[in-house]
C-alpha cells in the first residue's frame, strides 16, 4: 500500500527534474531511455559517445538558432555505432521527431572491443527478448535487464531508482531527489559545470597514458574497425534519412596527442569511411578541420572542455543555420 501511495505521489508531481541524469555507463542508458519515454520531444537531438556529449554547447545553439528551442543530448558514455543505433531508434519514435539530429563521430565509433554488459537489453521489451530467444540472439543474462526495463516502464517509482541512489548519496552528483539541471536536457555536463577550466595545458597527459587509453580498442599494433560498427553507422544515417529527419555527421575534434597515439593511417581510414557514408546517403558532413583547437580546448586526450565545446559549436552554427533553413522550406 505504501508503494502504491508513493507511485501515485510521484506520478502526480512528476516532471523532468525527477528523471535520473547520470553520465556513467551503463546507468546513463537507462536515464536516456527514460527521458526519451517521459520527457518532451526535442527540436535537436545529439547522439554519439561521451566525446559527443562533451563537444556541444546546447545553450549556444539555442541562443542563436531560435527554432531549436529544446536540445536533447542523448550521447552516452562508451557508445559506439551499435549503441548509438539503439538510441536513435528510440529518438525517432518521438512524435514529432527532431527537426535535426547531430551524430558526433570519431574513430571510436567504428572500433572493436568488448560490448557493455546487457546494454541492448535495456531498450528491449519482453516481446523483443522472446523473439530474440527464439532466434538465438538473446540469453538468460539479458532477461534481468529486460525485466528491469519493463518494470521501469510500468512503475515510475522503479524507474527513479537511480535518483533515489543519488538522494542517499551513493550515486554521482548532489544528494537531492530533483535536479533542475541535466545535460541530457541540454544543460552543461558535469565536467563543464565542475571543471570548466581544466585543460591539457593545466593538466597534461603523457603518451603512455594515451597508449593505455587506446589499448582497449587495439589488436596488436593495429586499431581495426569493426565491420558491425561500420554497418551500424551506415544504418543510423539511412534510418534517420528515411524517417525524414536531417542528420549531420559531425567529425569531432581530436587532440594532437590522441592522434599521435593512433597507428598510422587510422584517422585517414576513418575520414574516408564517413566521407563515403555522407556521399552515399546525401547527408551533411561537418569536419573538425573547420576550427583550430589547441591545448586549452581539451579536457584531456579525448574530450573537449567547456571552452573547446563552445568554440567547436560556434564553428558549426553557420552550416546548421543553412540546414535549418532548408528544413523549414
Amino acid at each position: 500500500m505504501l508503494f502504491v501511495g508513493l507511485e501515485v505521489a510521484l506520478r502526480t508531481c512528476s516532471g523532468p527534474a525527477l528523471l535520473p541524469c547520470t553520465r556513467e555507463a551503463p546507468d546513463t542508458y537507462d536515464a536516456i531511455r527514460l527521458h526519451l519515454e517521459r520527457w518532451q520531444p526535442v527540436d535537436l537531438a545529439i547522439v554519439g559517445s561521451s566525446r559527443a556529449r562533451e563537444a556541444f554547447d546546447a545553450g549556444g545553439i539555442r541562443s542563436v538558432l531560435a527554432p531549436l528551442r529544446t536540445v536533447g543530448n542523448f550521447a552516452a558514455s562508451g557508445a559506439r555505432a551499435t549503441e548509438v543505433e539503439l538510441i536513435v531508434e528510440e529518438v525517432l519514435k518521438r512524435d514529432p521527431p527532431p527537426k535535426i539530429m547531430i551524430y558526433g563521430v570519431s574513430p571510436y565509433q567504428l572500433s572493436m572491443g568488448e560490448n557493455l554488459s546487457d546494454l541492448d537489453a535495456r531498450f528491449w521489451s519482453l516481446r523483443d527478448w522472446w523473439d530474440g530467444w527464439a532466434g538465438g540472439r538473446t540469453n538468460t543474462r539479458d532477461l534481468a535487464a529486460v525485466l528491469r526495463t519493463s518494470l521501469a516502464r510500468r512503475w515510475f517509482t522503479f524507474a527513479l531508482r537511480p535518483r533515489f541512489r543519488e538522494f542517499v548519496g551513493r550515486g554521482e552528483g548532489a544528494p537531492q531527489l530533483a535536479s533542475a539541471s541535466c545535460h541530457i536536457r541540454g544543460d552543461l555536463t558535469p565536467f563543464q559545470t565542475h571543471e570548466p577550466t581544466r585543460s591539457l595545458r593545466t593538466r597534461p597527459v603523457s603518451a603512455a597514458r594515451v597508449r593505455r587509453y587506446l589499448e582497449r580498442c587495439m589488436v596488436g599494433a593495429e586499431y581495426p574497425f569493426d565491420p558491425r560498427q561500420a554497418a551500424a553507422l551506415d544504418r543510423v544515417v539511412e534510418t534517420a534519412r528515411k524517417a525524414g529527419v536531417p542528420i549531420v555527421l559531425a567529425v569531432l575534434p581530436l587532440s594532437d596527442i590522441l592522434v599521435a597515439g593512433y597507428p598510422p593511417g587510422t584517422r585517414e581510414r576513418f575520414d574516408r569511411h564517413v566521407e563515403q557514408v555522407s556521399q552515399a546517403e546525401g547527408v551533411l558532413l561537418l569536419r573538425a578541420s573547420d576550427v583550430e583547437l589547441g591545448l586549452d580546448d581539451f579536457l584531456e586526450q579525448s574530450h573537449l572542455n567547456l571552452r573547446g565545446a563552445r568554440r567547436y559549436t560556434q564553428s558549426l552554427i553557420p552550416r546548421l543555420r543553412e540546414l535549418l533553413g532548408e528544413v523549414r522550406k
